[in-house]
């Protein structure tokens, strides 16, 4: 595709969007003195400790430890965003909260997976409110991250940087972030 010296690709958009929503995260917890936003992340060990106590493990506990279908910090991450966003109270939430004996975090309704790993979020118009997780970052495959049109607030949490290198589409609009 031929594109004039003003034309730029809509993937390229995105991209630009996600760096400045990642952007806009870090400087919100900085300013609120959760980050330093020039610290290097924390080692994966100090991440894994801190995930020990989060209430999201004693569910995982539950439904978690038996998933073989994606890697068990990323059916934590599930859990974190059902717990956080209201997920009783979501429109569609098919499976959701059933032990992976019954359905795998694959079969959520929302949620694709590929080779493995999360690489959907389909959640827009989904009825979701309060605030995204720490653990949004997660999903280490993750191209889609869809949550327009629900009630989320607040501050957008940093680690959503940790998704700028693989998301293609990310969308947020008509929520209070």
């Amino acid at each position: 595709m031929q594109l004039s010296r003003y034309q730029i690709p809509i993937g390229t958009w995105l991209i630009a969007l996600a760096g400045f929503f990642c952007l806009l995260a870090t400087l919100q917890q900085s300013a609120a003195g959760k980050v330093d936003a020039r610290a290097p992340r924390a080692p994966a060990a100090v991440v894994a400790g801190a995930l020990e106590s989060h209430p999201v493990t004693q569910i995982s506990d539950t439904i978690c430890r038996s998933v073989t279908a994606v890697p068990q910090r990323e059916c934590e991450g599930l859990l974190a965003i059902y717990l956080s966003t209201g997920g009783a109270d979501w429109d569609v939430r098919t499976n959701w909260l059933r032990q992976a004996s019954v359905a795998s975090p694959c079969d959520w309704a929302g949620v694709r997976c590929d080779g493995g790993h999360v690489t959907r979020l389909l959640l827009a118009g989904n009825g979701l409110h309060g605030q995204l997780p720490r653990l949004i970052g997660s999903f280490p495959f993750l191209t889609h991250l869809q949550l327009a049109d629900n009630q989320l607030q607040g501050p957008v949490p940093a680690e959503i940087c940790d998704l700028v290198d693989t998301v293609q589409l990310a969308t947020f609009s008509y929520n209070q972030l």
